[in-house]
């Protein structure tokens, strides 16, 4: 029974020690991982980009938007936004208020030309991102 004893802590040390090894190297391959996808972001954004992220965020955007597939799913996913439509068309839709759905009497908020610039190149930003989020169509989509 004595050496019954004397092997069970030789099973625990090398049982903890295994464990210590594995949570190491563990350690060490998730920092390592974390690096290599942050090194390739810039170190600063661009300052309309930043203005145009303030802009998505006073604008409540998310509510309705997704991006990245995040947010609300009322309205369309606008991760990649600038490869569907010109500047033009954007900076254009976001001057002017539409009402969206003729079924609802809810008004697309107008921005001013300034915010509009500064959410196109958010946008186009966004675009650079990389990703492999598909956008998913609007639950408004079709009716």
């Amino acid at each position: 029974m004595s050496r019954q004893r004397a092997r069970r802590p030789d099973r625990e040390r090398i049982f903890g020690l295994v464990f210590m090894a594995a949570a190491a190297f563990s350690a060490v391959v998730f920092l390592g991982l974390t690096y290599l996808s942050i090194r390739s972001l810039p170190a600063d954004l661009p300052p309309g980009v930043i203005v145009g992220k303030q802009a998505w965020q006073r604008g409540g955007c998310m509510e309705c938007h997704t991006l990245f597939g995040n947010g609300g799913y009322n309205a369309p996913d606008l991760t990649k936004v600038t490869e569907r439509h010109s500047d033009s068309y954007i900076t254009d839709w976001l001057t002017t208020a539409k009402v969206v759905r003729p079924t609802t009497k809810t008004a697309h908020m107008a921005v001013s030309p300034a915010d509009a610039e500064a959410l196109l190149s958010f946008f186009k930003y966004l675009a650079t991102v990389p990703n492999r989020w598909e956008a998913q169509p609007s639950r408004g989509a079709g009716r």
